[in-house]
């Protein structure tokens, strides 16, 4: 019972930080690491297996939400290679996801080992959260300071 209420603990910090621009991940094992310092005994979580599922429900919760959009986007990418008409907004949209998603594979498969020291050490994901939290703040800063730049 107390396995399952951790769970769904951990299942809602991961539900409520996921639409942000913060690190679900990080945070769920933040606080894993919290609750096994206060817990009585040591907590059975398999951080990798649970932080994969909650992630993969994020992307199905994602992918239900933005449906509409998705489709959008992906009947404007068969029509524009079909037309050879690349100007819609929605067909750049898919191809910037394209190229950010084949980018992101080259940059992470040789990269498999940092990362994972990176994302599996809290003392580098507390380090990292925080320096996104200063980022953020110092950009919406400059976006106030700036509005005719904000977009």
């Amino acid at each position: 019972m107390k396995n399952l209420l951790i769970y769904i603990f951990l299942g809602f910090i991961q539900g409520i930080t996921e639409p942000i621009p913060v690190s679900s991940s990080g945070h769920i094992l933040i606080f894993k690491k919290i609750i096994e310092k206060f817990s009585s005994s040591p907590l059975n979580l398999d951080y990798e297996t649970f932080a994969t599922i909650t992630n993969f429900g994020s992307f199905i919760a994602i992918f239900i939400f933005f449906r509409k959009e998705i489709w959008a986007i992906l009947k404007a990418l068969y029509f524009g290679l079909k037309n050879k008409d690349y100007s819609s907004k929605d067909f750049k949209t898919g191809v910037y996801i394209f190229l950010g998603t084949i980018i992101t594979v080259l940059i992470a498969f040789p990269l498999n080992e940092v990362a994972e020291f990176l994302v599996f050490n809290p003392a580098i994901v507390g380090g990292l959260l925080i320096g996104t939290g200063v980022l953020l703040l110092f950009s919406e800063a400059w976006a106030k300071r700036h509005p005719d730049k904000k977009d």
